[in-house]
């Protein structure tokens, strides 16, 4: 079976200012709409109560992130990345595969300053 779970959450973070930053206003504190979208496969087979996993779990594990500044959720877990969309979306699937470790081709998706499909700016993590 194939699963997606779409998401959302509003948070705050902030970027190192470095030379690889552009948009330098991202070295302030300040705060996005994160779209998320989970995808991953589990076995028809050993459904658990009916389910390869209750959405609601995964859900509460994005919700880690939501109305808090993710700097210091990174900090709090050990994560020791800075809070880039690119590092949220590994923090994500990190946290996902500690909870339900049997789920197969897990790919976890984010935009950042979501304002729909057509304006999206995605990074993808799959363990990889």
């Amino acid at each position: 079976m194939k699963l997606t779970i779409r998401h959302f959450f509003d948070a705050a973070h902030q970027l190192p200012d470095t030379e690889h930053l552009i948009t330098k206003g991202c070295a302030n504190l300040h705060g996005h709409t994160y779209a998320v979208k989970i995808e991953f496969d589990g076995d028809s087979k050993d459904l658990k109560g009916g389910m390869v996993v209750d959405f609601k779990g995964i859900k509460n594990i994005v919700d880690i992130l939501d109305h808090r500044f993710i700097n210091d959720v990174f900090m709090e877990r050990n994560f020791p990345y800075i809070a880039s969309s690119e590092y949220i979306s590994r923090f994500i699937y990190e946290e996902i595969l500690i909870k339900y470790p049997y789920l197969q081709n897990l790919v976890v998706s984010i935009c950042e300053g979501y304002k729909g499909e057509e304006r999206g700016s995605w990074t993808t993590y799959d363990g990889k």
